[in-house]
């Protein structure tokens, strides 16, 4: 399909391989779908635990490796 072709990264399918992210995660998390109700009831613990895994975690991530990978620049 030509647009999905748009979104390719070298031989890499974008779409493709975020939604093969997205389906792999829960066996792998191991996510208890019983227990999904009652963690939604506490949206801020939610909205904590989010921000910390996807900003903050992130962000830390990226400052340690600048930080300790700056020397092993590749000319």
């Amino acid at each position: 399909m030509p647009l999905l072709n748009r979104f390719n990264v070298g031989t890499t399918s974008i779409p493709i391989a975020i939604g093969l992210i997205l389906m792999m995660y829960p066996p792998l998390a191991k996510v208890k779908y019983e227990e999904m109700g009652r963690v939604f009831g506490h949206r801020k613990v939610l909205a904590l635990s989010l921000i910390q895994n996807w900003v903050v975690g992130p962000l830390l991530m990226f400052a340690l490796a600048v930080a300790f990978l700056r020397t092993s620049r590749s000319t």
